[in-house]
């Protein structure tokens, strides 16, 4: 059963599977070859790779948990944490992903500034959009 705090959270629908558009965007990049897990702060610090209800919280790779958690040591504390982050050889990026009407707030303008402070290249912070409206994405859970 979906906690109810999640239930808020418009689907989108991807390869006939029904998911946040946070795991649709991981979806994309791992088919590209990146090892990439929705970064879920509101609900503790967890990291996931599949809907809550459905899967287990994950460990990420070594080197994106020190560095997020540098990035969050530097900010003090995880709010406002991009959504996704994701790896492929040496390099790390972090993805916000904004559906329709979502704007950045001050704590995600707060994690740019940690992020780049701890040496994340400008080159690898990404917004991510959708211009759905909320209305139109299908429920199914």
């Amino acid at each position: 059963m979906l906690r109810k705090s999640y239930t808020v959270k418009p689907l989108v629908a991807i390869n006939g599977a029904s998911m946040f558009g946070e795991l649709a965007i991981v979806s994309c990049l791992e088919k590209d070859g990146w090892t990439a897990c929705w970064v879920d702060t509101f609900h503790g610090r967890k990291f996931w790779h599949g809907m809550p209800h459905a899967t287990q919280p994950l460990e990420p790779p070594a080197k994106v948990k020190a560095l997020y958690n540098r990035i969050a040591d530097r900010k003090g504390g995880p709010s406002g944490c991009f959504d996704i982050v994701a790896s492929k050889g040496d390099r790390i990026i972090w993805l916000e992903y904004k559906g329709p009407k979502d704007t950045a707030n001050r704590n995600e303008l707060c994690w740019i500034e940690a992020a780049l402070g701890a040496g994340v290249a400008e080159s690898d912070l990404f917004f991510v959009g959708s211009d759905r409206r909320p209305e139109a994405v299908e429920r199914t859970i």
